[in-house]
């Protein structure tokens, strides 16, 4: 084993861990690292391993036979990925509701094709929730000021208190909204 890799032995089976897209193990656990926590490892032969709780995965039960664990947390960004696609389909109504079929068509494929938009829907970030979340709050906010139903305010706040728990950028979002609602109020 190098630095990069470290193997634990129980039971006769070998389980690895590893810090690059490189490292390959029928049963192992592949996380994210920077060259430069690569670098540390391969120099000290040693690699920090801290990982916040919220991060933390346990697996519970017996796995299935033809099921490895590394199969288990490929899985796991499913997660981000429908969030992605829920914010392309979001995305889509909200633009044909202001420009049209035609515009929201191109935006969406835009949106669906975007580099920063592909990249966090397939890794596990909260951030991939924020777009989701101004988006139909956008919407609903929109339709709510041109109908008065309240049903449809009801939904915008909903969007605006999840947004809330996505990410901390997202604390600016209620003071844009009331900004946007005064001159709203005031231009009519």
């Amino acid at each position: 084993m190098t630095g990069l890799e470290a193997g634990i032995v129980s039971s006769g089976e070998q389980f690895g861990t590893g810090g690059d897209r490189h490292t390959r193990f029928p049963i192992g656990i592949s996380f994210p690292a920077g060259s430069g926590l690569v670098a540390f490892g391969a120099a000290t032969g040693v690699m920090p391993l801290d990982m916040p709780e919220s991060v933390l995965v346990r697996f519970k039960g017996k796995m299935q036979p033809g099921i490895t664990l590394r199969d288990l947390v490929n899985a796991i960004p499913l997660y981000a990925i429908k969030a992605g696609l829920l914010t392309v389909a979001a995305f889509f109504f909200l633009a044909r509701d202001l420009y049209g079929r035609k515009a929201a068509l191109v935006a969406t494929a835009l949106l669906a094709t975007a580099r920063w938009h592909v990249t966090f829907s397939r890794i596990v970030y909260e951030l991939i929730l924020q777009p989701l979340a101004m988006i139909v709050l956008v919407f609903f906010m929109l339709r709510a000021l041109r109908s008065g139903k309240r049903w449809q305010w009801a939904l915008a706040g909903v969007a605006l208190a999840l947004g809330m728990n996505t990410y901390t950028a997202f604390r600016v979002i209620p003071f844009a909204i009331a900004a946007f609602l005064f001159y709203w109020l005031i231009r009519v």
